[in-house]
């Protein structure tokens, strides 16, 4: 009883470092102070490492996470903490609205002097009636609430001002019931 107790408050903290964490990034993102250092640099490895950070919680809901990455791609400004958080937000969503047995798949590729990240499942998918609030602060989808994950709301909002910032751009296709396919074109 006492390690269950003790198991369900430690994840209660979390939760709460995460949001204030989360809060925190907003308001510097809002005034301008979130500190951007972009450096001329090949996204792949940061794509790389934010697919091992999350082969584990694949692994452990029984979602296969694949990742094809072109070679010879071109470098481009990337300030590679902010991008490492926008790609962990995209990963992330994508393994938790996905069910067990389902796919993740995320593709480098280059077009013509852009590079675009994709990131695909075949989850839970974003009701059409809600697309225009997607990224915005504090919005989680109807059928995310009732898949019942635990979240903030402010994940997609970062990850789109982030890319934003890159002078990049962030869209999405989706249908409910068969996943979301992001795709962030920097």
């Amino acid at each position: 009883d006492q390690r269950k107790l003790i198991s369900d408050s430690t994840r209660a903290v979390n939760r709460l470092v995460d949001l204030t964490n989360d809060l925190l990034d907003v308001a510097r993102l809002e005034e301008g102070r979130y500190g951007f250092e972009f450096k001329k640099r090949s996204i792949v490895p940061l794509v790389k490492q934010a697919v091992q950070k999350f082969r584990n919680a694949a692994d452990a809901k029984g979602v296969h996470l694949v990742l094809q990455a072109a070679s010879r791609l071109p470098s481009i400004r990337v300030d590679a903490e902010k991008m490492s958080i926008a790609l962990d937000n995209l990963i992330d969503n994508a393994i938790k609205y996905t069910h067990p047995g389902g796919n993740v798949s995320m593709r480098v590729t280059r077009d013509k002097n852009a590079v675009l990240v994709e990131i695909k499942d075949n989850g839970i998918g974003i009701p059409g009636d809600q697309f225009e609030r997607l990224f915005t602060k504090f919005f989680r989808g109807r059928n995310a609430q009732i898949f019942e994950i635990n979240g903030t709301g402010l994940g997609l909002y970062l990850t789109y001002n982030i890319i934003k910032q890159h002078g990049g751009s962030l869209t999405f296709t989706s249908k409910e019931g068969e996943g979301t396919t992001f795709l962030m074109r920097l």
